[in-house]
């Protein structure tokens, strides 16, 4: 699943996904029906099926909150409040993430603290609070707990992109180059609701081709 949906191939992902919430539910796993369950959200979101996404990550988090496992409840949570903040509902999630803050930002819980804050930053840019936005990067790229994965590290690029444009910066142009390459390269695949995002931010987003042979390997370009 990781590696399909790691190279966009998001359709053949959420079969496999499907696949292994029936195995799971054959097991009588909660642990492992909400972790597929939440692959199957993740899935839907990179198909742009949003609804679809929403319905199964807040079934992945009520699964996982039932069986008493936070951590995995909590990061359903954050694929709802992407989800909503993404489909131009994020009025709707500052309650859901502030009520599920105290896990993700667990000092043991890296990849849960660098959503909390990237998603923090999401949503303070939706409120027009570009200097809190602008606090929450620093703070995330300051915190040596986090392993910043290339996942990680586009959304910073996006995000600082989004601060730049706010505050007209020169360079704007510079932060777009930069997410332009690492598309380019497919470090992460670019979903098409996050464009969507990004787009009401920078109306010069847009898709890139597949990339072109010859191009440096993605780990040169992140160094």
């Amino acid at each position: 699943w990781a590696r399909l949906f790691a190279c966009g191939e998001w359709a053949t992902a959420h079969a496999v996904a499907l696949q292994a919430v029936d195995v799971a539910s054959r097991l009588r796993s909660p642990h492992l029906v909400a972790a597929a369950s939440t692959r199957q959200a993740l899935a839907e979101y990179g198909l742009d099926d949003l609804d679809a996404a929403l319905t199964s990550a807040r079934r992945a988090r009520a699964l996982a909150e039932r069986a008493g496992l936070m951590a995995p409840a909590a990061a359903a949570a954050g694929i709802e409040v992407d989800v909503l903040i993404r489909s131009g509902r994020a009025a709707e999630c500052a309650h859901l993430l502030e009520s599920v803050a105290p896990v993700l930002r667990a000092k043991e819980h890296g990849a849960l603290r660098s959503m909390w804050f990237v998603l923090s930053a999401c949503l303070a840019i939706e409120r027009g609070d570009v200097t809190e936005a602008g606090r929450l990067l620093i703070d995330l790229v300051a915190d040596e707990r986090l392993l910043l994965g290339s996942g990680t590290l586009l959304a910073v690029a996006e995000l600082a992109l989004v601060l730049a444009l706010a505050r007209s910066a020169s360079s704007a142009a510079e932060l777009r180059r930069l997410i332009q390459q690492l598309d380019a390269l497919r470090v992460s695949p670019r979903k098409p609701a996050e464009w969507r995002w990004l787009a009401r931010h920078d109306p010069l987003a847009k898709p890139l081709p597949a990339p072109l042979q010859g191009q440096p390997p993605a780990a040169q370009l992140v160094a």
